[in-house]
């Protein structure tokens, strides 16, 4: 969270000094929902989601409402879930469509299977009371270990990816190396942010946004300058 408050600042005071030396601000798009929001929302709508019915905004009907809360909850708890979504709704070919499941879900699914073969993982991750060190002599077989720490890698390359892909099809400003670090050290929060940029229809499928769509350094989207 302090890098992304330290981004957030330089960025600021990089506007502001352009501003102060009569220089043309660049045009730029930003996400519906900026990543301090994002992060925010993730937590209310999840953790304390009975809240999100009684403090609706913007005329949301309780059915918004819902998904919005269940959105949040998948972020958190089975993000990987809402990156096969999203990706599969950015995806306009129905075989496209079903490879990209398939190429999500299957280390997916052998993460779990060989993180499950290592005894001493089962220990680690069910313990309550006790932290639990994960130690080569204490497994049986620690290649099932290493094997599930790359399904892991290549589940975050697929959420870099989505992010990437999000960000790139809308017309929003930032880099590959920035999609990197916030998916490496933030990765719910920019699961979610990505996939309400989607959800509010702020990404069409496999197409570019317009330029004349886009605004100058504000979030166009929620109608402010």
């Amino acid at each position: 969270m302090m890098l992304v408050l330290t981004y957030a600042t330089y960025k600021a005071l990089c506007t502001e000094q352009a501003i102060i030396d009569g220089q043309e601000l660049a045009v730029q798009k930003q996400y519906r929902l900026p990543l301090p929001d994002a992060c925010v929302q993730l937590i209310g709508k999840c953790c304390c989601g009975l809240g999100v019915f009684w403090c609706q905004s913007g005329g949301k009907s309780t059915v918004a409402a819902w998904m919005d809360c269940v959105a949040a909850c998948c972020s958190c708890w089975c993000p990987h879930l809402m990156v096969v979504r999203g990706l599969v709704m950015t995806t306009t070919q129905f075989v496209w469509k079903v490879l990209t499941a398939i190429a999500v879900i299957v280390p997916w699914i052998l993460m779990l299977v060989f993180f499950g073969l290592c005894r001493s993982w089962i220990r680690t991750f069910n313990s309550a009371e006790t932290v639990h060190y994960v130690e080569a002599e204490m497994c049986e077989n620690p290649g099932y270990y290493a094997l599930g720490i790359a399904m892991y890698l290549m589940l975050v390359g697929f959420t870099i990816c989505f992010r990437n892909r999000v960000r790139e099809s809308a017309g929003i400003e930032g880099s590959a190396c920035e999609d990197v670090v916030l998916t490496i050290f933030c990765p719910h929060v920019t699961v979610y942010q990505s996939f309400y940029q989607i959800m509010t229809g702020g990404v069409p499928a496999q197409e570019s946004v317009p330029q004349g769509d886009s605004t100058t350094g504000a979030i166009k989207d929620k109608g402010q300058v």
